[in-house]
């Protein structure tokens, strides 16, 4: 966020980050399945070959 100049670019334009996520969940990309739960294997799986990293981060924007 300080790489990207996150308060800067929002101030420029009339934009604050959202404390709180409201359109997506706070880890979307988190598993929903634990072992030993049926399909943990299968979700894993399918996380692993979205080519997601798992690194990424979801910001939510408001006008000020």
């Amino acid at each position: 966020m300080q790489n990207l100049k996150f308060a800067e670019m929002s101030r420029s334009i009339g934009l604050l980050m959202k404390v709180e996520n409201t359109i997506i969940e706070k880890w979307p990309l988190r598993l929903k399945l634990s072992l030993p739960q049926p399909g943990v294997q299968e979700e894993f799986d399918t996380l692993q070959a979205s080519g997601h990293s798992g690194g990424e981060r979801y910001v939510e924007w408001k006008r000020v």
